[in-house]
Order: C-alpha cells, then sequence, then structure tokens
C-alpha cells in the first residue's frame, strides 16, 4: 500500500476529510490532544520529541471577538508544555486596514490600542512558553522597513528570528503589508539558511501563504525561492492569511515545499467553517512526525502527510519569461514610465486598481509597425479579464484606442497592436479595469 492509499484508508477510519477537499461535514474524532498523540503513536514527552503550536490571524479589534484567551486557556494545560507557541501575523486590524494603506494620525492610535489588548491577553500565556509572533498585513503598512508601529508596544520583540526545535530549524519572517521582503530581511534568510546543513528539515512562518502568487505578495516566492535554491531537505511554511485550512505542494529545485494555510483561531471573523482554531506540529528527531488540527468547539482531528510526489512547478516569475526586447515591473524600474497612477502602493505591485496610464519607448521594439504588449495583471474575479472598456492605446494619451486580449492567464493579458506610428517614438497604455485586480508590470515581446 502506498502512502496515498494509506492516508485515504487512515481518514476513513478516523473519519477525517483530507485536504484541501471540501470540509462539508468534517468530523473530529478526537475528544482531548492526548488522544490526537495517541492515535499517532505520538509521545511528546520522549527523548527528541516536542510539539508546537500556531494559529494566525486573530484580529484584535474585531468586534464581539474572544481574541486568543480560549486558545491560551488550553495551551496552558497542556502537559508537557509546547516548546513554543506562535501568532502567525494578523494580530490586529488597523495598522493598514487595507492593502496599501498607511494609517492615518487616528488609524495609528486605533492600533496601537489593539496591539496594548493583544499584549494584555498574551501575558495570560505560561511564561515558560516560549512566544513567537510574525507579522501579517494588518500590523505593518507600506514602507515600514522596522515595525515601528508595533515596536511601541513590542519593543523587545524581532521582526524575523531563527532557532532550532528537536533538530528541525525554524525561521520566523515578516511578510510585511504587502508580501515584499525588504533588502535587509532577504540578506538575513540566505545567511540563514546558508548556516544550516543542506538536507536539514525546515520550518518557515510567515503569515503570508503566497508560493503560487507571481503579482500580489510575490516577494514571497521570489525570496523563499533564491533563498533554498540548493537546499535539500524538506521544508515546510505556515501561513495565516486566507482563514482557511488547506495546503499546497510546491517542487523547488532541490526539495519539495509544503505549503499549509491555516484558518483563523478566533471566532467573529470571516472564514471557513473550520475556525476557531490552532493547530499542533508534532516534531521528533528532526522531522515533522505528525499534524493535529484542534477546532475550539468540536475536538481534535488528525491531518494525514503530504503525498510530496504530487508537488507541482513553482508558478514562473513574470521577470524570467517571455523573452521581452523590454520590460518595467511596478517598484523596480517602472518609475521613469508612469503618466498616471490610481492604485493602492503595494510596494512591487498596485493593488485596487482605477486606472493606470504608463508611457512605454516603443523604439525598444524589434519592430515599430506592430507591437506584441503584455500587462501582468491579475483579476479576482477572472471572467472580468476579457470584457471591454479596459484597455487602452494611444500616441498622445489624448485621443485613445481600445484594444482586446488575444489571450489572457491567471496573471497576464496579451495584446497584439498594429498601425503604431514611428513618430512619436512612443505608445501609450491605459488599463482602467473591473472589479479587484493587482498588476505587476509590463513588456513588450519580440
Amino acid at each position: 500500500m502506498d502512502r496515498s492509499q494509506f492516508n485515504k484508508s487512515l481518514a476513513a477510519l478516523l473519519g477525517i476529510s483530507l485536504l484541501p477537499e471540501s470540509r462539508a461535514g468534517q468530523t473530529y474524532p478526537f475528544r482531548s490532544l492526548h488522544e490526537a498523540f495517541k492515535a499517532i503513536n505520538f509521545n511528546p514527552s520522549s527523548p527528541g520529541s516536542s510539539f508546537f503550536v500556531v494559529t494566525a490571524d486573530v484580529h484584535y479589534g474585531t468586534k464581539n471577538s474572544s481574541g486568543l484567551k480560549p486558545i491560551i486557556a488550553e495551551i496552558n494545560k497542556m502537559s508537557p508544555p509546547p516548546v513554543f507557541f506562535c501568532i502567525n501575523g494578523d494580530l490586529i486590524m488597523t495598522a493598514s486596514r487595507s492593502f496599501g494603506r498607511i494609517p492615518d494620525d487616528k488609524e495609528r492610535e486605533i492600533a496601537g490600542n489593539e496591539l496594548k489588548d493583544f499584549k494584555k491577553d498574551i501575558a495570560l500565556l505560561n511564561p515558560a512558553i516560549p512566544l513567537k509572533i510574525t507579522l501579517g498585513n494588518h500590523d505593518t503598512h507600506p514602507g515600514e522597513v522596522d515595525p515601528d508601529l508595533f515596536w511601541e508596544v513590542f519593543p523587545e520583540h524581532p521582526p524575523y528570528q531563527s532557532f532550532d526545535a528537536e533538530g528541525m530549524h525554524i525561521i520566523c519572517l515578516n511578510g510585511h503589508s504587502t508580501g515584499y521582503i525588504d533588502q535587509r530581511q532577504l540578506e538575513w534568510l540566505h545567511n540563514d539558511v546558508r548556516s544550516q546543513p543542506e538536507t536539514k528539515g525546515i520550518i518557515v512562518l510567515i503569515h503570508q501563504p503566497s508560493m503560487h502568487h507571481t503579482i500580489r505578495e510575490r516577494g514571497i516566492p521570489d525570496a523563499l525561492s533564491d533563498a533554498f535554491d540548493k537546499h535539500r531537505g524538506p521544508i515546510w511554511l505556515i501561513g495565516g492569511h486566507d482563514h482557511t485550512n488547506s495546503e499546497e505542494l510546491f517542487r523547488l529545485s532541490n526539495t519539495v515545499l509544503v505549503q499549509h494555510r491555516i484558518t483563523c483561531g478566533a471566532d467573529n471573523i470571516w472564514g471557513d467553517d473550520e475556525r476557531p482554531g490552532y493547530w499542533i506540529y508534532c516534531l521528533r528527531d528532526g522531522e515533522v512526525a505528525g499534524r493535529i488540527f484542534r477546532q475550539q468547539q468540536q475536538g481534535y482531528r488528525i491531518q494525514p502527510a503530504p503525498e510530496r510526489t504530487d508537488a507541482v512547478t513553482l508558478p514562473v516569475r513574470i521577470g524570467m519569461r517571455d523573452q521581452a526586447v523590454w520590460r518595467c515591473l511596478v517598484g523596480e524600474n517602472d518609475h521613469p514610465y508612469r503618466v498616471r497612477i490610481a492604485a493602492a502602493d503595494c510596494l512591487n505591485y498596485w493593488m485596487y486598481v482605477k486606472e493606470l496610464v504608463y508611457k512605454i519607448p516603443i523604439g525598444q521594439s524589434h519592430n515599430q509597425e506592430h507591437v506584441n504588449l503584455v500587462l501582468y495583471v491579475a483579476f479576482k474575479d477572472r471572467n472580468n479579464s476579457e470584457k471591454k472598456g479596459q484597455y487602452f492605446v494611444s500616441n498622445d494619451a489624448t485621443l485613445w484606442r481600445e484594444c482586446h486580449p488575444y489571450h489572457s492567464t491567471p496573471d497576464s493579458a496579451y495584446f497584439k497592436i498594429g498601425n503604431i506610428r514611428k513618430e512619436p517614438d512612443a505608445l501609450f497604455v491605459k488599463f482602467t479595469p473591473i472589479g479587484e485586480t493587482a498588476f505587476a508590470g509590463l513588456a513588450l515581446l519580440p
């Protein structure tokens, strides 16, 4: 019996569902953590074994939410205690209420009070249990390299760190407000990974589980795929952000990364039907020996081991595809070509786009009469991507001609644009999308 068949048989025996299948009718067969440990033959008290608890998206500032108190009460009763407890981002709401938003003075005051409420509750945690905190998109704002607002309440807490637990290397990262990994943190990450044996198991705790993204939050897959380029040991990425339990497997250069997104840890917050809850990761001799989910109103269930042969190739980065003769990417080299921007600035992508106008140097194209153009864009509702009234070109930014994509993908739209005059030697592109959209750049193709 192979692992896939074993997992299905175990699921049938225990009455559990395999992620990422529908959670409708999900059952929680164990009434205590001890029962769940026993079911996977895990003894957290044995030498070389321990476990940690992780939750996310507690969003202090949400009305009528119980916050962390119910989870902390349960953690404090665990015997033996976990080796650490992690809140994996989105501690609060108002450091950045939406993507690209910088808080005004009033919002900074509100965010500070939310952090103080969070700190008051987290102080109830057994002081013998180490606390690890990562920052999410609602905890920081664009351009904030050092988390100054967070440090006003938690001055002692590092924005990123690493440590070992039972032979596993644990890395906590700051995904900032947009999934953009700042240069200083990026250099630290590369040095940290290089300091570890290439075969060592590594767990990455970061708020945004964005390995599948090429537009939004693309800084995370760029950073991790580069940092782990030579790594051969198993990698786990645990993230929140989407308020749901699911997982995907991605094939990196020399290993497989399991991306595990977890549901929110507090009630009265949007998300899947398993919230509120938290995860218990069981560690033994440098490996993840098992995973247990605690649904706080119903019980515990076991998460089967992932089938690593099911891993898919990581999506190709937009800067590495399409043999472009010219390309500009938001936040990297697009400043000289910006004409008009009505969108939220997320550092290396635009979010909530209302209108974008760029001036493109047609002279850099091999053919000035006919141009192939690609926009790197992701629509929340992909059905909107080919609707009329969104894409326009002009020679003078005054008279606009609508154009339509001849091909589109989840993160790009392609156009053939003919009858381009050689003078003036520029083409203006206007994008006025329908519905919520993220935009990362544009390019000319031969």
